[in-house]
């Protein structure tokens, strides 16, 4: 990736970096419970985004500030998401025990 775009990228790349549940295996590259979750690359057309939302990658610019507030609503709306289904699946894990230990 070119000085340049990176320069542009530099405000979206530190918040990301910043964040914990993404770890960033090479510049600009970041992983999600050490699965590939979102990289950046350059075209004709600017700077894009590849991430993994939902269970589908999706590609979205990211030349512009404004391009690069929505990319991180939507990580942000992912993590979110995932994070709650974490929250639930240990609450059911912690009730399926408790049942258990009832009926012992």
């Amino acid at each position: 990736m070119k000085r340049a775009s990176l320069e542009t990228l530099a405000p979206l790349l530190a918040e990301l970096r910043d964040n914990p549940a993404l770890e960033e295996i090479r510049l600009a590259e970041f992983l999600l419970d050490g699965q590939p979750f979102l990289h950046f690359h350059e075209d004709d057309d600017g700077v894009t985004a590849d991430v993994l939302l939902t269970k589908r990658r999706v590609s979205l610019p990211v030349s512009t500030a404004g391009q690069q507030a929505e990319l991180l609503d939507q990580v942000y709306q992912a993590l979110s998401v995932l994070e709650s289904r974490e929250l639930d699946r240990r609450r059911r894990r912690r009730m399926r025990t408790a049942d258990e230990d009832q009926r012992a």
